[in-house]
């Protein structure tokens, strides 16, 4: 069994996501993520690939899916977060943990790692931008700058758990008002 998740969660996953419309349930996936250091963007660079299957609600048939992030935590000044307790040298709450072991490590950036005609990014801007997870909201979980993407907003949290974490995105948008719920289990 793992420690507590730590940042930037590197290593397998099993994911679960559902896409919550307002009234019903739109589609749910089954799938597996990884996160692998990505060092040819430099030092605080991680690569975020998943790959599933999609039903849709009310369909029988199902459509692969996949999508890939980059992952950067400015690292210049900051100290590595830990699991452990300086002055007693005994393991920390691992809820307790959760905004100790955020702090030195937000901002944290999500990159699209592919621009608008689906080529591959080979380096990082404000271009390549999705969110920054930026702030630890009362609530635990970290909040995110909004995405705008053409008349659309999206509004995305993420949640620590002991061995997991979860995000949610809210979506907005003339023709577009959904939730998309995906919750993170390390696949050992």
């Amino acid at each position: 069994m793992r420690s507590c998740l730590k940042p930037p969660f590197l290593g397998s996953w099993k994911l679960t996501r559902t896409v919550q419309g307002v009234d019903a349930l739109i589609a749910k996936v089954k799938g597996k993520a990884s996160i692998t250091k990505a060092s040819d963007l430099g030092q605080g660079a991680y690569l975020y690939e998943e790959s599933g299957e999609m039903s849709f609600e009310g369909k029988s048939s199902t459509v692969s899916v996949s999508k890939s992030y980059y992952l950067t935590i400015k690292t210049e000044g900051k100290e590595e977060a830990t699991t452990e307790d300086s002055s007693s040298g005994s393991s920390k709450d691992c809820k307790a943990l959760a905004s100790e072991t955020m702090t030195p490590l937000l901002p944290l950036d999500v990159h699209f790692s592919r621009d608008e005609k689906g080529i591959p990014i080979s380096a990082l801007s404000s271009e390549s931008l999705y969110v920054t997870f930026n702030e630890i909201a009362k609530e635990g979980f970290i909040t995110s700058t909004l995405h705008h993407c053409g008349d659309d907003l999206y509004n995305a949290r993420l949640h620590l758990l002991d061995q997991s974490f979860k995000t949610e995105c809210i979506v907005k948008g003339p023709k577009k008002d959904f939730t998309i719920f995906t919750e993170y289990e390390y696949a050992d």
